[in-house]
């Protein structure tokens, strides 16, 4: 319905975004019983697309990006082309990377472990930050090359 109601020009996300938001939760509010779920939801080729979904989110735009980087120009062929290529890539993904990690039950201290994991990174990203990028790490030949690159950009703008 929010793709039916979205004009080209709509800013998204935005207020727009609510609906497909809203849409999903009834979905999932609606349990595996919910009509939809049942009857449509479940077929094997969106039930495939469904579990393959984040690796082909992760593969198509790297793929689409490298005729791009490369010249090489983006008609239908390559469109199909690459449009095979993430899904086969996405299932390869699913298959070889997210299956095998995917815990049959989900231990206790798995949710912490991953907490603690997040918490580390944001904890290291904002010293990276208060620090500069480490720029006292760097040789002084490069921090000298950087003040220049600075001072010339400065200067123009």
């Amino acid at each position: 319905m929010a793709m039916l109601l979205a004009e080209h020009a709509t800013r998204f996300p935005g207020w727009w975004a609510l609906l497909p938001t809203l849409g999903t939760v009834a979905l999932l509010a609606a349990g595996p019983q919910g009509w939809i779920n049942r009857q449509v939801l479940s077929y094997p080729v969106l039930r495939f697309y469904g579990l393959i979904s984040f690796p082909l989110v992760l593969w198509h735009w790297p793929l689409l990006s490298f005729p791009a980087v490369l010249g090489v120009p983006l008609t239908n062929d390559v469109r199909v082309i690459i449009l095979i290529a993430s899904v086969v890539l996405a299932a390869l993904t699913y298959e070889l990377v997210d299956k095998p990690f995917r815990p049959a039950r989900v231990d206790k201290a798995l949710p912490v472990a991953l907490l603690a994991a997040f918490v580390l990174v944001g904890l290291m990203g904002w010293f990276v930050m208060g620090t500069d990028g480490l720029k006292a790490t760097y040789p002084e030949s490069m921090r000298a090359a950087w003040g220049t690159l600075i001072s010339i950009s400065s200067a123009r703008g």
